[in-house]
């Protein structure tokens, strides 16, 4: 049986069924490209499992049509955030001590509910000059989760206390200790030779957060 549909724009020449054990074929004659218009779709009929993703560009989307108001809380996740987006800063002040005066572990930092943190990176900022700091009397600064040391920074003859306002990195970071799980904490400690006098300084350390 061969159905004809005629429309003012022939939507369809031609619609073909034939019945062969209880199943249809059908061919769908050739659909003029003016022939579908917006008045004849059905908004039912516009679903999102009908639109490919492929076919969803920047270049169709007007940026008038992406507003805060469409986009809805639960869709903004870190995951879909870049590197940068997930970037914290962490800066605390350390005193300044006098000669041989140290620091034992002291927490700056615990890592909150939910998240965990990855340090990228860490630096001691001077905030004065050093003095008598040598080989045989040392200062030494060190980062760590815990009791185990994510890194360690060593003044020394051969490596001075940085100078005012000039900061100084720590060295690769512990691939395991710099990961931080949610209510573990990151400590430090300063351990200062007889005549080892720093100054006053900033610890800044960078992390990254994602999901637990």
């Amino acid at each position: 049986m061969t159905v004809e549909f005629k429309d003012g724009a022939n939507l369809v020449k031609q619609l073909n069924k034939t019945q062969t054990d209880g199943a249809f074929s059908a061919t769908v004659g050739t659909v003029a490209n003016d022939a579908i218009t917006t008045v004849k779709i059905k908004d039912a009929n516009v679903t999102t499992a009908k639109i490919k993703d492929a076919n969803v560009t920047s270049a169709k989307i007007l940026a008038d049509n992406v507003t805060t108001v469409k986009i809805l809380d639960a869709n903004v996740t870190l995951a879909k955030l870049a590197t940068t987006a997930k970037k914290q800063v962490l800066s605390y002040q350390v005193e300044d001590l006098a000669a041989n005066a140290d620091i034992t572990t002291t927490a700056m930092f615990e890592a909150p509910a939910g998240v965990v943190c990855t340090i990228t990176s860490a630096k001691v900022i001077s905030q004065g000059t050093a003095a008598g700091i040598e080989d045989g009397n040392t200062c030494v600064v060190v980062l760590l989760k815990g009791a185990n040391a994510i890194s360690t920074l060593t003044y020394n003859t051969g490596n001075a206390f940085p100078a005012v306002n000039v900061s100084d990195a720590f060295a690769a970071l512990d691939a395991t200790y710099k990961v931080v799980a949610a209510g573990e904490k990151i400590h430090f400690t300063v351990t200062n030779g007889t005549t080892a006098n720093p100054p006053a300084f900033m610890l800044q350390v960078e992390y990254t957060i994602a999901d637990a």
